[in-house]
């Protein structure tokens, strides 16, 4: 905390303080084990101040062009220049878990990093391969079942799991929490059997990530399935596009769209085109506070237009409409939905930024 208030800015940010706060904490109540996220980055981040005898491992998910003002990268915001921002949470000596990467320049990166720390590298899918079987609805709402290969894993057995998270990357990310989960047993640090992974699994629930639900109308009837997905980068659009035409491949869709000011907007929207909506509504959300640092609705549609206009992109017809609140938004959505009359229900998704999810959720809340 010194060093921050006496670093350039001069003063705590509001996540610097609360991780302050949340280290404290676990030193009062005396935590063994605890799952630290880091904010932004990871070699200037608040939340890496650990020494490397204090680290069981580090682990690394799929790396994405994000926050890009933010980490203060190089021109451009090369792929390798976020793969060595991301690298700064590795530790002398200490085991770091590379999650599969979408880049080889970044993955050869976070190699060479680990390289020079002598860091054992461990790649989850030399440990348990993850085989999406099905997807099942249960209680108002989805899970995908797997299939678990722990070929490397001798203190786990070949099982079906479920998993609460949608989506063929999250079997990604459950494989590097598994292999992390091995790192940590293997340390002797908790109890970690095959039933703690199997519920572990099944149990995890990500708010605004590929969230789906059934909607219900004032007599309580089930109407159309809603996703909120906080996707904001060409990579997780994708993610959600190929999600949600595999869940409801014939259903009709209406996308609604906010996004902050500073992201790939003519990305994301080449990438959210695959789901072929019926409808898209473009609207407008406070980001962290500011309706200033939202991306105009105007800017939005001209980009999913332009992005249609591309070589490669899929061609269908959609209505574009904008709306001055996400209120409005999920009214226009429902209603168009209702129009094309299909017998299934229709699917409103709500994406663009996690700010997007929030106000949707405060919306259908109230």
């Amino acid at each position: 905390m010194q060093q921050a208030l006496t670093g350039s800015f001069g003063s705590l940010s509001h996540f610097e303080v609360l991780t302050a706060l949340a280290f404290k904490y676990f030193q009062r109540n005396k935590v063994q084990l605890a799952v630290v996220e880091t904010g932004l980055g990871g070699v200037a981040d608040a939340t890496n101040v650990f020494a490397p005898a204090n680290l069981a491992c580090a682990i690394i998910t799929a790396i994405d062009k994000d926050h890009l003002k933010a980490l203060a990268l190089c021109a451009g915001g090369s792929v390798e220049a976020i793969a060595e921002a991301k690298a700064g949470i590795m530790k002398a000596k200490r085991p770091v878990v590379i999650a599969k990467q979408p880049y080889p320049e970044g993955l050869r990166v976070l190699e060479q990093h680990a390289k020079r720390l002598d860091c054992p590298v461990i790649r989850p899918h030399d440990l348990i391969k993850l085989t999406a079987k099905e997807t099942l609805h249960e209680n108002g709402s989805m899970l995908q079942t797997v299939a678990a290969d722990p070929h490397g894993l001798p203190w786990l057995q070949p099982t079906d799991l479920k998993l609460s998270l949608l989506g063929q990357h999250q079997l990604d990310n459950a494989a590097a929490a598994i292999a992390a989960a091995h790192v940590v047993r293997e340390q002797g640090l908790g109890s970690i059997t095959q039933e703690s992974v199997v519920q572990g699994l099944q149990h995890t629930n990500l708010p605004g990530r590929l969230q789906v639900m059934q909607m219900q109308n004032a007599q309580m009837t089930p109407t159309n399935w809603l996703v909120l997905d906080g996707a904001h980068t060409a990579q997780s659009a994708a993610a959600l596009a190929d999600t949600v035409r595999g869940i409801f491949p014939k259903n009709p869709v209406a996308l609604i769209i906010a996004m902050a000011d500073d992201k790939d907007h003519k990305a994301v929207m080449a990438a959210l085109r695959a789901v072929r909506p019926a409808v898209v509504v473009f609207t407008t959300v406070p980001i962290a506070g500011a309706p200033q640092r939202c991306c105009s609705p105007g800017t939005l549609v001209a980009h999913w237009q332009a992005a249609g206009l591309s070589r490669g992109q899929p061609r269908f017809r959609s209505r574009e409409v904008i709306q001055a609140s996400m209120a409005a938004a999920l009214q226009k959505a429902e209603s168009e939905l209702e129009a094309q009359q299909h017998h299934g229900g229709g699917v409103v998704v709500v994406c663009g930024s996690l700010h997007a999810v929030a106000g949707a959720q405060k919306v259908l809340e109230s």
